[in-house]
């Protein structure tokens, strides 16, 4: 088993605080595909890696001069 898979799991108001953003915001990313990874539990429970929220941000770093 990975290390990652051993991380521990946020919720999405522990992400949407994390990320300074509404849970809305954080569903319609999800909903648009164009948010972090995270893993469907069930129909209703969805829980995100830091690692992959981590990694999410740093893809959307913009390097300025």
């Amino acid at each position: 088993m990975e290390t990652k898979d051993l991380e521990k799991m946020m919720t999405a108001k522990e992400v949407s605080n994390y990320l300074r953003i509404s849970e809305a915001a954080l569903y319609e990313y999800r909903r648009t595909g164009t948010g972090p990874n995270y893993v469907r539990l069930n129909d209703r429970l969805v829980r995100y890696r830091k690692s992959d929220i981590d990694e999410w941000l740093n893809a959307k770093k913009i390097e300025t001069k």
